[in-house]
């Protein structure tokens, strides 16, 4: 619900979406739960650190995933690194 409400630029809506799945991601798997959270980092909070972070955990366990790969490389693409970010997506088949 947060990204939709996010991609029709409802942002509050997205915030409070992003808060409530945060809440309940110890519900859910590791990859799932890793994703809602760096999913909330990065909306929610806009802490790129602590996204960056998460989203190198979910690579150490699960290397070849095509969604972290990508979102991975988007937070590198709003910080602005864009060698990080290339790595990222030339690796992405």
């Amino acid at each position: 619900m947060s990204d939709c409400y996010g991609s029709m630029r409802n942002f509050p809506k997205s915030q409070e979406y992003s808060q409530k799945a945060f809440e309940r991601s110890d519900r859910l798997t590791e990859r799932e739960r890793l994703f809602i959270q760096a999913g909330y980092y990065r909306s929610a909070e806009a802490d790129y650190d602590k996204t960056l972070e998460i989203l190198t955990e979910l690579l150490e366990i699960y290397p070849e995933d095509f969604v972290g790969n990508n979102f991975l490389g988007s937070v590198y693409i709003i910080q602005e690194d864009w060698d990080k970010a290339i790595e990222r997506y030339g690796g992405l088949s």
